[in-house]
């Protein structure tokens, strides 16, 4: 799959007044409904899959969305879905400024170790 273009949009937290959000993720459609665009955020976000399937795109790599499952998706990464049947879970999204600062170096590895190699 090519990567796809940098100049795509940066999407910011819809709630500009917090630091973390965290919201159900609903999606009953057929798979030819899916008009997702690629597109990347200004926060780390967390996909956790309760139950359905589909296909995620993450930084040009296709993956399956399986029940069960967390993903990953660190600021600036370029993901889409693609297609999605009967997704259920939660969203949890949140800034750097969410994070405790007082182990700045700390956070800096953290923040490798989590959101990279997904």
């Amino acid at each position: 799959m090519s990567k796809p273009p940098t100049t795509l949009p940066t999407q910011p937290l819809a709630d500009t007044e917090r630091d973390f959000l965290i919201r159900p993720f609903l999606i009953e459609t057929d798979p030819q409904e899916t008009h997702e665009q690629p597109h990347r955020h200004n926060f780390q976000e967390i996909l956790w899959v309760r139950s359905g399937q589909g296909k995620h795109v993450i930084d040009g790599h296709e993956l399956t969305i399986q029940p069960t499952t967390f993903y990953l998706i660190a600021k600036g990464q370029v993901h889409q879905l693609i297609t999605g049947i009967d997704l259920d879970g939660l969203v949890i999204r949140f800034t750097d400024a969410f994070l405790p600062n007082f182990l700045s170096e700390e956070m800096g590895h953290y923040q490798t170790v989590l959101f990279n190699n997904v």
